[in-house]
């Protein structure tokens, strides 16, 4: 389908000058603030479309121009237009204009040509733009309208937008023109019936009156003696038959008795196993009961096992890491044991060096040169002294800056040694907390899944749970609904019984015969409801009779019936039943009454049966109508009102209704109660599942116990995980610490090893200068040693004594070192010592606490088994009564074997009495058939007491006949004692027949009677008397012939009206039915989706019915409700909110008949709250396409964030005029 593209407006109301809006999306939502212009929008789409101006809140089209309110001396525009810009569905567009003229008239343009209005709308319609219709436009207050509306005004809707409102003035000007045919034709009709029977009576005959009257006379007294005789013989057959049923009954008392002592021995059986049933129950509930005590307890249980299992893992912990604390206790006092033992040797060994010492320098004391030369030697060492004071003074300050820089670098060097040392141990350690914080962090993560999916499962039983008691209280509800209609149905429970046994004995000839057709109240049914009493009114007895397809197949039946004892049916045979033809005028005769063949629906082959059931009867919608009919007009006719009232050809009423017209009446329901049933099973079936799959749910203790176990690992996980992260911290913080340290340290080494190095070379430089000083004074005095320099001779000489310095310095450092390692070592063992001291106590208080656990655990064991000891006990109780329940139910069992078989005993019994009885019944009828013939051939029976004239046709007519079939046993009763005592009333005087005809009733003397009468009847037969005939002949003959034709021309006229009528309404009722039906079929689908949540998955339930379904147009239409968790309800029973949910469903259904390619509406969405304008807005997001295109115009944010664009409408100020932005919501980011 097309889409609209955009608007095109020229001073049209608020917007001045030319102005586009849109481009419209698929679903596109005008927004605005109020007095903004937003429903002048919608006013010019309707404009351009050709809804008229007094649709659009103005009077005249010159109103609709633009016009300065500010400025009302502000001369208007000459000129108004909009344009749609219109793309169909091939990418063709149609450019559609409606321009105001300067005149005030309004121009149409297609493609700025301007064409008449007619090629206008067609094109509209062509694109399925239907103006009448409006099926394109909802205004504000159209969903209140809707909402408010009553059944006659949605059936108006309907015709609106299906068509068939066009056809309204042709339907009833054709209705008019048929029924003044119909009586014309019916006119002339009774005008040829009269001359019919003027001309009849000129045919008859005349002649040989004596002796026919002679024939006729010898004729009744043959047949009198022939009625008599079999009046005779019958009531002999009586007589012996009800013998025979007497004696039977006698047998039957004495199995009415055994059948009451079994059925008093059953019910014993029952109550028997109605009390061990009981203590089954109590037993079960006790030990669901103990059952679930016990799946109870077990979430605690667990609880107290889970803490158990921590805390012996804590305290196997905490005893690990005492064991491992005494370790490292031991090899501490270990290692100091050892270094003390080292610092003993380094001293001794330094005392052993000073000895040696003392012992070297002794032998040594006499040195290579003498006093002369050492006199010289420190006389030149106090000149070249003095001449380098100040240098040697300077090199001896900077070898003490460069001896305590070194040491001060070397201790420096070893702590950061140390410091990288623990930097890597702590890294260690720390690599070793980061994997353990993995494993317990997947730990927690599994755990924590699992709890979730537990949880999750949980919730889904819940929510399972609540849907299931939803769906179980819903179906209670059908089915309570259901089963009251069932038990409205099922008030008269025998007349329930007979109609089973009649259908079984019709499906048994069914399947015998293949002539028989069905039951005449199954073949056919009233056209409406309304019409169901007054049909089965005048069906009366006819309504059981079985229509067969000839009389030999009524006759085969009959006899089965009679050799099989399935009781008596009236059969009628489509080939010989004699039809009266049905008198015409009476279609129309009066207003409110109708021919009942008019009023039932019959398929054509069963016509015939239907016509002899009901001919000439009306069918009248109050006894007024019937009164006039009968009473005030003449008319020979039965007339049945719709409450069952009769007026007899007679003259008689009939009133009141009786209780086999209204069960009869109630029969046609018999397929509603089929479905009833139906529905009942499949409700019950439902129901079934329901609590099975509630008990399935029910018991959800395992998965509460799986939770809790998972919650307590989750907390002892949650704690593990904690303190490897409270240490993780505290070692990342050490870490931290001691590489800031780090940092500190290695640049202060640098910067002090650079120094030294800068010392270094001054040294060396002083050196040097001191040097060249005392090479020049040593120079001879090295010349005379024989030395390089002076240097070498102090190398020499001095060696000694810097050996020992050097060695002291080695002995003083080596104890330093053994020293600070002993107070380290001490110190560390202190804090081991310490640290041992706490894990003791820890693992005490631990050992306390899993002690206090363990007895609690103890004691909870203690109370759950003696919960399991007592079940145990239940249950043997259980099984005690439950084989106690078994040898019951047996008992029950063979009681009901019994019953059943004297109940089968009895019902043999029974058959062979109804049989005689019917019998009884058939040779009865037999006798009032011939008094019926009697009274109507007026044949004088010789009676020796009583009268016929006693006897009424309606009181023989109300007997039952004897191939009629059997009904409810209280009323066969009263039909049997009305039949004997109406032939009990008269007498038959039986001497008017012979001895041997009173001894001879076989078939041969009946056969010899036949045909007496019938060669007497030959013979009258030949007789035709005309008297005077062929003096009038010619003339009634020349009368017949101009009337007849007047009657065929008067009848073609009528037919040719019936026909168009029929054409005419066929086309009506098909627009309509058409358009009905697809809304019907939308209705329910779209309420449901605008009203379905995740609280009501399912959403309501919506649909229509006709007031009138045969001409539903001339009726209401009623729309019905049932929002989420409530009853089905009429529009006006609903709430405000409801009302406009149900409104909008109903608009969308009846849109979507005929849809135009796009759709607009005015704030629909006012008077909804923001659920259902979101459930509405989701509604229109997910129906809008390429093929269907939504505009709404909404203040509601609710509603327009879904849109996928927005067109915003405001007003400038400035101009005083409405002025348009546009921007697509598709691919922005939320």
């Amino acid at each position: 389908m097309g889409r609209l593209v955009q608007l095109e407006v020229v001073n049209f109301k608020s917007y001045n000058g030319r102005q586009v809006i849109g481009p419209f999306d698929h679903f596109t939502s005008v927004i605005g603030p109020n007095g903004a212009g937003k429903s002048n929008l919608m006013d010019a789409v309707s404009f351009v479309l050709g809804i008229q101006s007094a649709h659009l809140r103005s009077a005249r089209l010159r109103d609709l121009v633009y016009a300065n309110e500010r400025d009302p001396n502000e001369e208007r525009p000459g000129e108004a237009s909009v344009t749609a810009v219109y793309e169909k569905s091939d990418g063709a567009v149609l450019r559609f204009s409606r321009i105001i003229t300067a005149t005030g008239s309004s121009e149409y343009r297609i493609n700025n040509k301007s064409v008449a209005f007619s090629l206008y709308n067609s094109t509209l319609e062509a694109e399925n733009i239907l103006i009448k219709a409006r099926n394109f436009l909802v205004f504000q207050g159209d969903v209140e309208a809707v909402a408010s509306q009553s059944p006659k005004d949605l059936t108006r809707l309907i015709e609106q937008i299906s068509g068939s409102l066009e056809l309204k003035t042709e339907y009833e000007r054709l209705k008019t023109v048929l029924e003044k045919a119909t009586e014309a034709s019916t006119v002339n009709f009774n005008k040829k019936r009269g001359i019919n029977a003027e001309m009849k009576q000129v045919k008859e005959q005349k002649e040989e009156v004596e002796r026919f009257q002679k024939l006729l006379t010898q004729r009744t007294k043959q047949v009198v003696t022939m009625l008599v005789w079999r009046l005779f013989h019958m009531e002999a057959a009586v007589k012996h038959v009800q013998e025979s049923i007497r004696a039977e009954k006698v047998a039957q008392t004495a199995v009415t008795s055994k059948l009451e002592g079994a059925e008093a021995a059953l019910k014993e059986s029952k109550k028997a196993m109605a009390v061990s049933m009981k203590e089954n129950l109590k037993s079960e509930s006790k030990i669901k009961q103990l059952n679930a005590d016990i799946d109870e307890q077990k979430p605690e249980q667990l609880k107290y096992e889970e803490k158990l299992k921590h805390g012996a893992k804590k305290i196997a912990q905490a005893k690990d890491n005492l064991l491992k604390a005494e370790k490292s206790h031991e090899k501490q006092q270990s290692s100091i044991v050892e270094l003390e033992k080292n610092l003993a040797n380094v001293a001794k060994a330094a005392q052993k060096f000073e000895a040696k010492a003392k012992k070297e320098a002794s032998k040594g004391s006499d040195v290579a040169f003498d006093d002369e030369s050492r006199a010289k030697y420190n006389s030149i060492r106090e000149t070249a002294t003095s001449r380098t004071i100040s240098d040697r003074q300077q090199l001896s300050a900077l070898q003490r800056q460069m001896k305590t820089e070194s040491e001060d670098l070397k201790r420096k060097e070893e702590t950061l040694q140390e410091a990288k040392g623990k930097e890597a141990r702590l890294m260690d350690e720390l690599a070793l907390l980061e994997q353990r914080k993995t494993t317990m962090g997947n730990n927690v993560t599994e755990i924590r899944s699992n709890l979730a999916n537990f949880k999750k499962e949980l919730d889904t039983m819940e929510t399972d749970r609540r849907r299931l008691r939803t769906q179980e209280s819903e179906k209670n509800e059908k089915l309570t609904e259901i089963l009251g209609k069932l038990k409205d149905a099922h008030a008269d429970r025998n007349e329930s019984d007979r109609d089973a046994r009649n259908r079984k004995n019709l499906e048994t000839l069914q399947s015998i015969f293949p002539g028989v057709k069905g039951r005449l109240i199954d073949l056919c049914k009233p056209t409406q409801r309304k019409y169901e009493t007054a049909v089965a009114t005048i069906l009366g007895r006819n309504i059981d009779s079985i229509v067969v397809d000839t009389e030999r197949t009524g006759i085969d039946c009959i006899q089965y019936m009679r050799d099989q004892r399935l009781g008596t049916a009236t059969f009628l045979p489509l080939d010989t039943l004699t039809v009266k033809h049905i008198n015409e005028k009476y279609r129309n005769f009066a207003k409110g009454a109708r021919l009942a063949v008019d009023v039932i629906q019959v398929e054509a082959a069963f016509e015939r049966a239907v016509q002899f059931a009901c001919s000439d009867s009306l069918v009248c919608e109050t006894l007024e109508v019937a009164k006039e009919v009968c009473w005030t007009r003449g008319q020979e006719v039965k007339a049945v009102t719709l409450d069952g009232t009769v007026l007899h050809k007679t003259g008689l009423m009939t009133g009141g209704q009786s209780s086999s017209s209204s069960k009869d009446s109630r029969r046609w329901e018999e397929k509603e109660i089929e479905a009833l049933r139906k529905a009942r099973e499949v409700l019950m079936n439902d129901i079934a599942e329901i609590a099975k799959a509630r008990r399935k749910l029910a018991n959800d203790d395992q998965l509460r116990s799986e939770i809790s176990a998972a919650e307590s690992k989750l907390n002892v996980a949650l704690d593990f995980a904690n303190t490897n992260k409270r240490k993780h911290a505290s070692v990342q913080k050490e870490l931290d610490n001691l590489r800031s340290e780090i940092a500190a340290i290695e640049p202060a080494s640098a910067a002090l090893s650079a120094e030294l190095e800068d010392k270094t070379r001054q040294k060396q430089s002083l050196e040097t200068r001191i040097f060249a000083v005392e090479d020049e004074l040593f120079k001879s005095f090295c010349a005379e040693f024989k030395v390089a320099n002076i240097r070498d001779f102090d190398e020499g000489y001095g060696s000694l004594e810097r050996e020992l310095n050097e060695k002291r310095l080695e002995f003083e450092t080596n104890q330093a070192q053994f020293s600070n390692q002993i107070a380290f070592e001490k110190n560390q063992a202190k804090e081991t010592e310490s640290r041992i001291t706490r894990l003791n106590d820890t693992i005490v208080t631990l050992q306390e606490e899993q002690e206090e656990i363990q007895n609690a655990y103890n004691e909870h064991k203690g109370e759950v088994d003696a919960i399991i000891k007592k079940l145990d006990s239940f249950k043997e109780s259980l099984a005690t009564s439950s084989a106690k329940f078994e040898e019951r139910r047996k008992q029950v069992e063979a009681a009901k074997k019994t019953l059943a078989a004297l109940q089968k005993e009895m019902e043999g019994t029974l058959k062979g009495i109804n049989g005689k009885q019917a019998q009884v019944d058939r040779l009865n009828a037999e006798r009032l058939a011939i008094f019926r013939r009697c009274k109507l051939e007026e044949i004088e029976l010789p009676l020796s007491r009583g009268s016929l004239t006693s006897m009424s046709l309606e009181e023989i007519d109300a007997m039952p006949d004897g191939d009629q079939m059997e009904v409810d046993d209280d009323t066969q009763m009263s039909s049997q004692e009305k039949s004997v005592a109406l032939l009990d009333s008269v007498t038959v005087d039986f001497s008017v027949l012979k001895r041997e005809q009173k001894q001879n009733g076989s078939d041969e003397a009946e056969i010899e009677f036949q045909e007496n009468i019938k060669n007497l009847t030959s013979e009258i037969e030949k007789l035709a008397p005309n008297m005077r005939a062929s003096e009038k002949f010619d003339d009634v003959e020349a009368k017949l012939r101009a009337t007849a034709d007047e009657f065929e021309s008067a009848r073609k006229e009528a037919k040719q009206a019936k026909d168009a009528f029929a054409e005419i309404k066929q086309e009506r009722f098909k627009k309509f039915n058409n358009a009905f039906q697809h809304i019907s079929g939308k209705i329910d689908q779209i309420y449901k989706e605008l009203t379905k949540s995740k609280t009501f998955p399912l959403g309501g339930n919506a649909y229509l019915t006709l007031e009138d379904s045969e001409e539903p147009y001339l009726d209401g239409v009623k729309f019905h409700t049932m929002p989420p968790m409530k009853r089905f309800r009429d529009m006006e029973q609903l709430s405000g909110g409801e009302k406009t949910v149900a409104a909008l469903a109903l608009l969308f259904a009846i849109h979507s008949y005929r849809p135009a390619p796009f759709f607009v509406l005015d704030e629909v969405d006012a008077a909804l709250d923001n659920a259902n304008v979101a459930k509405v807005a989701n509604y229109i997001r997910s129906r809008a396409s390429d093929e269907f295109q939504f505009i709404v115009i909404s203040l509601k944010s609710t509603f327009y964030e879904r849109a996928q664009a927005l067109v915003g409408i405001y007003k400038d100020q400035d101009e005083n005029s409405s002025r348009v932005l546009t921007l697509r919501l598709e691919g922005l980011e939320d």
